[in-house]
C-alpha cells in the first residue's frame, strides 16, 4: 500500500490533534501510576509510540476529529502502516501495539472511550529467536571495522562503556568530559562510580586525542561529531550499522544488543539478584562488580 504522506511523516504536527492534550496527561499519569512495572525510558518510548499513531492518523484520517471515532480498525490499520510504511521490524510493531494498550487503557478508565479496544489486536507471532547477544568474536570484528572510519575509535568507546558498565547508549551520549578520570580509571556520575578497565582506558586516550581536534565549540560534552557538536544518538546508530554490513555479523545484530551482550556476560559471574541490582543501576558499590566483567579485557 502506498502512503503519500510518508516523506512528511516524521515531521512535528503543528496543530493539537483530538489526542494532544490526552497525550501528554497520559505521560504523567504513567509516571505516576506505572512507575513500579515500567521505568521512565520506557514510559517515554510509550508516549512517543503514542504521538507515533497520532501522526498516523492525523495524515490517514484526517476527518477524525473526536477520540470516540478512533476504533479497532484504526489501530489495525496504523499496525499495517507499520509494517508497509515505515519498514518496521515486527518486534518493533509488537511494542508499538503494546504502548497503545496502555494508552487506550488509560482513556477507558477515564471515560473517553467505552472500552479499551486495542486489546483485540493481536501482536505478531515472531518467526525463530533474533540474536540476544554479540559473541567476543564478532566484537573484535566490529571494533576493528569501526576503527577504520574517520573517528571510529569514539564509537567503539561508546560501544566498550556499554559492554562494560551497562550504560545506557544515550546517558553514554550526555557524558561530559569531567565524567571521566583517566588516572584513576574511573566513570563517575551522581551516585554511581563505575571502574574501567585498562583496555578501554587506552581507547579513551586514543579517542581525547582526537576530540582536541575535532572541538571546534569548546563543548564539555565528551563524545562530539566531526564538526563539534555533540555527538547524537542516530549518528551512532548509522555508523554501527555501517561497520556492521562491512562484517558478516547479521545484520539484526543493532545497538541496543550491547546490553544485552553486557548482561549476558555478568551473568556468567554473579548471582542473579546481583545482576538484578546492576541492570537497575541501583548500588553504587555494586558496581565493583563490574571488574569481574569477561569483556573489560577481551575488547
Amino acid at each position: 500500500m502506498k502512503y503519500e504522506f510518508i516523506n512528511i511523516y516524521n515531521n512535528p504536527l503543528d496543530i493539537d490533534t483530538c489526542l494532544s492534550k490526552e497525550i501528554k496527561k497520559f505521560y504523567s499519569f504513567a509516571l505516576n501510576y506505572y512507575k513500579k512495572d515500567l521505568d521512565k525510558r520506557t514510559i517515554y518510548l510509550f508516549v512517543r509510540y503514542v504521538e507515533s499513531f497520532e501522526r498516523f492518523m492525523f495524515f490517514q484520517y484526517p476527518n477524525i476529529t473526536s477520540i470516540n471515532e478512533i476504533s479497532e480498525k484504526h489501530i489495525i490499520s496504523f499496525k499495517d502502516f507499520c509494517i508497509d510504511g515505515l519498514n518496521n521490524r515486527k518486534t518493533t510493531v509488537n511494542s508499538k501495539l503494546t504502548a497503545l494498550r496502555y494508552f487506550f487503557k488509560y482513556l477507558s478508565e477515564e471515560g473517553l472511550i467505552d472500552y479499551n479496544f486495542a486489546l483485540n489486536v493481536s501482536n505478531f507471532k515472531i518467526d525463530g529467536k533474533l540474536p540476544t547477544h554479540f559473541t567476543t568474536s564478532q566484537l573484535k570484528v566490529l571494533f576493528s571495522q569501526m576503527r577504520e572510519f574517520p573517528y571510529g575509535i569514539r564509537d567503539v568507546v561508546i560501544s566498550k562503556l556499554v559492554l562494560t558498565t551497562g550504560i545506557e547508549i544515550q546517558d553514554i551520549l550526555n557524558l561530559k568530559l569531567y565524567d571521566i578520570d583517566i588516572n584513576n580509571k574511573l566513570l563517575t556520575l551522581p551516585d554511581h562510580q563505575y571502574p574501567l578497565g585498562d583496555s578501554i582506558i587506552v581507547d579513551l586516550k586514543n579517542y581525547l586525542s582526537i576530540r582536541n581536534e575535532i572541538n571546534s565549540k569548546s563543548s564539555d560534552f565528551l563524545f562530539l561529531s566531526r564538526v563539534g557538536t555533540p555527538y547524537s544518538i542516530r549518528s551512532f546508530q548509522l555508523l554501527f550499522k555501517k561497520a556492521i554490513t562491512y562484517t558478516d555479523i547479521p545484520v539484526d545484530l543493532s545497538p541496543r544488543f550491547l546490553k544485552m551482550t553486557f548482561l549476558y556476560n555478568m551473568a556468567k559471574v554473579v548471582k542473579e539478584e546481583e545482576l538484578k541490582t546492576i541492570s537497575n543501576q541501583n548500588k553504587v558499590e555494586q558496581y565493583y562488580s563490574l571488574l569481574k566483567n569477561p569483556l573489560q579485557n577481551i575488547i
